[in-house]
């Protein structure tokens, strides 16, 4: 319809609406004028069908409450929108289960990527996502697991940010420095109390 009535092609049309810089102005232009007219919006699920495309990112968490993951998703929400993505975020509730459980369901669902958050490595789960990364990127976040060549991740390096935390106490006169661990079972908060206790050595404390 907004072919017809702009006068061009189908496929101009579309290069509108995916590539706007390789219509001349005066087309796109015209385009977008009769597109507002028709009051048109693509449709991601028909253009997916076509592309295997359906510019949806999903987003594995183990805790939606951690303000942590509601921080980094904030981050990601803005990033995708800004390339015409939506993040779908996916709560696993601690439970390796729960992951693979919403990782087949978003593979079915024929999401563009994954980026995965975990308290707790599963070796099973990693392995799985490191199979499917060959159809579909899959970012780790927070932990280098195996090293691999090909592996996505972002690292935060709580273990050099800790320490560093107690030398700056220190350098302020501080002998008698505190830390709250919390749980033992959750590799990142481990990490950041071997780079407490490191920092201690470092001081002589």
């Amino acid at each position: 319809d907004v072919a017809k009535r702009a006068g061009v092609s189908k496929s101009t049309v579309s290069r509108v609406l995916n590539h706007p810089d390789s219509v001349k102005e005066k087309t796109r232009t015209a385009i977008e004028r009769v597109i507002r007219e028709l009051n048109y919006s693509p449709s991601y699920f028909a253009q997916g069908i076509r592309t295997g495309k359906t510019k949806t990112i999903a987003m594995l968490v183990p805790e939606y409450s951690n303000m942590f993951y509601s921080e980094m998703f904030r981050g990601v929400e803005d990033v995708a929108l800004a390339h015409g993505y939506m993040v779908l975020v996916c709560n696993t509730e601690r439970h390796s289960n729960s992951e693979e459980e919403y990782i087949e369901e978003l593979l079915r669902r024929n999401v563009d990527g994954i980026i995965y958050n975990t308290y707790q490595i599963n070796e099973k789960t990693i392995r799985y996502l490191q199979e499917i990364s060959d159809k579909i990127p899959v970012v780790f976040m927070d932990r280098i697991f195996h090293k691999n060549e090909g592996i996505s991740y972002v690292l935060t390096d709580g273990y050099n940010s800790t320490r560093k935390a107690v030398h700056y106490l220190f350098e302020r006169g501080k002998r008698n420095i505190g830390y709250i661990r919390n749980t033992e079972d959750i590799a990142v908060i481990e990490e950041r109390y071997q780079g407490y206790l490191q920092g201690l050595r470092d001081c002589g404390l």
